[in-house]
């Protein structure tokens, strides 16, 4: 949650979610006003795997075109391209560093 609590000093609402289901249930509660602009996926806390993480958010209504962020420990150097070919706006690499944070969120929320 260390990613939430940056986002959240930034003056952003955030919604955390300990698992893919909880994450599901956020974005299809129809009685929130929130709408959401970025999610940011945790590599290892994945169910499923990472195709189908972001084949379920895809799933939801009016959340078809959500940027999603994978996070992870990876750092090889044919990762982020990788990554971005299946779909991903954007990899952040763990440990995250407050910077690097800043500038995903200015590159992807840019787009």
């Amino acid at each position: 949650y260390m990613v939430g609590t940056m986002l959240a000093d930034w003056g952003m609402r955030v919604t955390c979610a300990a698992s893919m289901t909880e994450a599901m249930a956020s974005l299809h509660d129809q009685d929130t006003d929130r709408r959401f602009d970025l999610a940011i996926v945790d590599a290892r806390a994945q169910e499923g795997g990472e195709d189908d993480v972001l084949r379920r958010l895809r799933t939801v209504p009016g959340q078809e075109h959500l940027p999603v962020v994978l996070l992870s420990s990876i750092t090889a150097a044919g990762t982020r391209s990788s990554v971005l070919t299946r779909g991903y706006a954007g990899v952040l690499t763990k440990p995250v560093r407050r910077r690097a944070l800043l500038d995903l969120l200015a590159e992807v929320l840019r787009a």
